[in-house]
């Protein structure tokens, strides 16, 4: 299954949110890019859709971006380690 992706400009145009957001995520984690072009970093479009919105509704709520990058981080290190723990059960 193709993922289709999305560029930096694209998630500018498509979701409203300045160059700076985008590259401030991205180094908190909270966007993740899924590939390279030259310079042009490429991010999951879905991905990127959902995770905007989570992000924005903990803000709303009163969460730093730092606290919802730390608690994202875990949350893909539970998945991780679920999916490993998962694999080495079948062999």
């Amino acid at each position: 299954m193709s993922v289709k992706t999305i560029s930096t400009k694209g998630i500018i145009e498509k979701y409203k949110v300045s160059p700076q957001r985008v590259n401030h995520y991205t180094t908190l984690g909270l966007l993740e890019v899924v590939s390279k072009n030259k310079n042009t970093r490429l991010y999951d479009d879905a991905d990127v859709g959902q995770r905007l919105e989570w992000i924005e509704t903990l803000m709303e709520e009163g969460y730093t971006l730092r606290l919802i990058s730390r608690e994202f981080r875990d949350i893909c290190a539970s998945k991780k380690q679920s999916k490993f723990m998962e694999f080495n059960e079948r062999f």
